[in-house]
């Protein structure tokens, strides 16, 4: 039981003859630069979250179904750029020629993350993070930091306790994609991002690692390194074969002539680029619009239909005309945003980092 979990874990915590010597060893502990965005620790708190096994199977049962959503969206969407694309908003012509890029990988949704809550009978799925999320690296190494105290063997003896190996599951999904691109062997992996100045450095050391422990050669590369000689994109003399892209769309837009490196070896199939560009489409937050909107055919099962309509908030595209409001009536979406205003929240289609979004009831 949670309960019983959490109850344990506090006790032995608050309770300790050597209870400031244990809070402090923690709190040492996660005041790490690795574990760290833009210098604040990303956790301030001496408690891991348990989730009963029950509510594990229900949150990965809502999961695998959205996710499968999610992919035959991108599918449709892809595939009806003339029909669907417009509903996601605007896409300038380097989009457009990302867009257009073959995909050699059986599906181009590599590594994302949902972000979820619970809700009263199931889960609440609030965000998409879609082509390689920032964030993955570091839970997994809380985790493993909770997991090595002593405290957590003290609970596990009063409760089974079972934790989330995303370390393997992330390893695994990169090596299958080379694999699935055509790769074979073991790949060199180039992990590319403003290296100098970017806010998740300690996360990238953390994957470096990651990779190197199951003998994959791995190197922190920013873009303005990457080269291409022959038939081969290379960074600092060496050959790379994988490409694990952590700049986000947005930045290739701001900075297209320093990034463009990596659409020319996209194109001409020079390495296996993970998220491919064709995920860029999960980046915009109207995906949930149409994930939401029975006018809108994606080509998703019944299940996959009333899981989205049960999991994800009611989204849609800020635009004046009609459009199907939540109660499946037809109106003008501006007169019944000006009226449901407390009850909404305004996201930027296409940003990060929870910038500009302005809260109804305020």
């Amino acid at each position: 039981r949670v309960d019983t979990a959490i109850e344990a874990w506090m006790d032995g915590l608050l309770h300790s003859d050597h209870r400031d010597e244990l809070i402090g060893a923690f709190r040492e502990k996660l005041h790490n630069p690795d574990l760290s965005y833009e210098s604040q620790d990303a956790c301030n708190v001496i408690r891991p979250r348990f989730l009963a096994a029950a509510q594990a199977r229900s949150l990965a049962g809502a999961s695998r179904l959205l996710l499968s959503a999610i992919a035959k969206a991108e599918r449709a969407i892809v595939g009806n750029r003339d029909r669907l694309l417009e509903k996601l908003g605007a896409f300038n012509a380097l989009e457009h020629r990302l867009l257009d890029i073959p995909v050699r990988l059986g599906r181009t949704d590599v590594s994302v993350r949902l972000d979820a809550t619970a809700v009263a009978g199931g889960w609440g799925f609030f965000e998409l993070n879609g082509a390689i999320p920032g964030g993955i690296e570091i839970v997994n190494e809380l985790s493993v930091l909770f997991q090595e105290s002593d405290l957590f063997a003290q609970v596990a003896g009063r409760v089974p306790l079972r934790a989330f190996d995303l370390r393997r599951a992330t390893c695994a999904s990169l090596l299958a994609a080379w694999r699935d691109w055509g790769g074979e062997g073991t790949p060199t992996v180039a992990l590319v991002d403003w290296i100098g100045d970017a806010p998740l450095i300690g996360e990238f050391r953390i994957f470096t690692r990651w990779m190197s422990e199951i003998g994959v050669d791995c190197h922190l590369v920013d873009p303005r390194d990457l080269e291409i000689s022959g038939d081969r994109l290379t960074a600092q003399g060496r050959a790379i074969d994988v490409v694990y892209r952590r700049l986000t769309l947005m930045d290739m837009l701001a900075r297209p002539a320093e990034t463009d490196i990596l659409i020319t070896t996209a194109e001409r199939g020079l390495a296996c680029i993970i998220d491919p560009f064709q995920a860029s489409v999960l980046d915009r937050k109207a995906l949930f619009a149409l994930l939401t909107d029975p006018e809108i055919d994606l080509g998703l099962s019944a299940a996959e239909r009333e899981n989205a309509a049960r999991c994800l908030p009611w989204t849609r595209l800020v635009r004046d005309g009609a459009a199907t409001m939540p109660d499946g009536s037809t109106g003008s979406l501006l007169e019944w945003c000006r009226r449901a205003r407390e009850g909404l929240i305004l996201k930027p289609n296409h940003d990060l980092g929870g910038h500009g979004v302005p809260l109804g009831w305020r």
